[in-house]
């Protein structure tokens, strides 16, 4: 199976309701989501679903995904701010027999966390960062089994500086 984690792309520092959750993108983190959504398409993964925070940022993150690569974005609330990394290793494993590939749009801490926890074990977890529009992309063997059993296929990241 191959697992791309993506984090949703630079945001507002606040939003408008003063809710975390309604915080949405940048100027610069809509250009993020558009060159990983472009990156994505051109090296041929097959992604027929985009799976998504509910937070604004997320779901912005992952609408440009999905209108890119053509895939469905469904609204997925266990990768969602306060997501507990045991239901999103359930998430991973009762995806693996539906689709080859598993494209997911969250936050930090979750993202860094799950990335360490399946490339290198429950010692790594803290070890990688995982920034602000960035996708690693890992092959699991054994999505069942996947702590630790991951392979690190790529590293996303594309940014500029000309605007915040």
């Amino acid at each position: 199976m191959r697992l791309i984690i993506v984090r949703h792309g630079k945001a507002k520092p606040e939003s408008p309701t003063g809710r975390d959750e309604d915080r949405p993108l940048r100027p610069r983190g809509v250009r993020q989501a558009q060159r990983l959504a472009e990156a994505l398409r051109d090296a041929d993964h097959t992604i027929r679903a985009v799976h998504a925070s509910p937070a604004l940022r997320a779901q912005q993150t992952a609408r440009v995904l999905a209108d890119t690569l053509g895939a469905e974005l469904i609204d997925e609330p266990r990768f969602g701010l306060s997501a507990d990394v045991n239901d999103v290793l359930d998430l991973i494993a009762g995806a693996a027999a539906a689709s080859p590939t598993l494209t997911l749009v969250g936050h930090n801490p979750t993202c860094a966390v799950l990335v360490a926890l399946l490339l290198r074990g429950p010692g790594a977890i803290g070890s990688l960062g995982h920034r602000t529009g960035e996708a690693a992309i890992l092959d699991l063997p054994d999505p069942a089994n996947a702590i630790g059993a991951a392979r690190l296929v790529a590293r996303l990241r594309f940014d500029d500086a000309e605007t915040p």
